[in-house]
């Protein structure tokens, strides 16, 4: 059955498609329906959720810590920079010295612009909060950042089609066909659903 929208734009509804001769039709309310689709899959997907949750934890702790590695690789070439400064500022004579004075207040500069930089990009740890949110694939699957393209690349990965049957008014039967062969039947009532008129 297609989708077809109010006037207004408003409210899907599976409609089955008839000519003009024929009287009745089933109509379904499609928020019911694919609400229902949505919390299977999500279901079924949840085992791998966790295990691709753990490595993307994994990922990221792994290239917090790499680019910390690099930071503190910086800031101690910065500081080897301003103690070499300081040294030759030191050990020169006295028409040398505003040049090496100079060349040693910019390394120092240098090492405090590199540690701001660091405190202002400085990435903390994942906390508990971070990896709940990273495991909660609803959370991921309802986020802005998630297209309705995506969401439905995945429905159709997973699924080969739905089957919808207004049984009764206001009752519903669908069978999921799954990409696997298997097939799983649920009931769903439905106030808008009707058959016939």
């Amino acid at each position: 059955m297609p989708a077809r929208y109010n006037s207004k734009g408003g409210v899907a509804r599976y409609m089955c498609q008839v000519t003009p001769d024929q009287k009745r039709c089933q109509s379904v309310g499609a928020a019911q329906c694919e609400a229902l689709i949505e919390r299977l899959v999500l279901e079924v997907l949840e085992p791998l959720a966790r295990e691709v949750s753990a490595h993307v934890v994994a990922d990221l702790e792994a290239a917090r810590a790499e680019s910390e590695g690099q930071w503190y690789q910086k800031l101690g070439m910065a500081s080897c920079d301003v103690e070499r400064a300081r040294l030759d500022y030191g050990a020169a004579d006295p028409v040398e010295a505003r040049d090496r004075e100079r060349e040693w207040l910019a390394a120092v500069a240098e090492r405090a612009r590199l540690a701001r930089v660091y405190e202002d990009r400085n990435c903390p740890p994942l906390n508990a909060d971070d990896h709940a949110d990273i495991q909660d694939l609803e959370l991921v699957w309802r986020s802005e950042s998630t297209t309705q393209q995506q969401r439905q690349v995945i429905l159709r990965l997973m699924l080969r089609r739905v089957v919808v049957k207004v049984v009764v008014d206001q009752k519903l039967h669908l069978t999921c066909h799954w990409q696997g062969g298997n097939r799983t039947r649920h009931e769903l009532a439905d106030p808008y659903a009707r058959f016939g008129g």
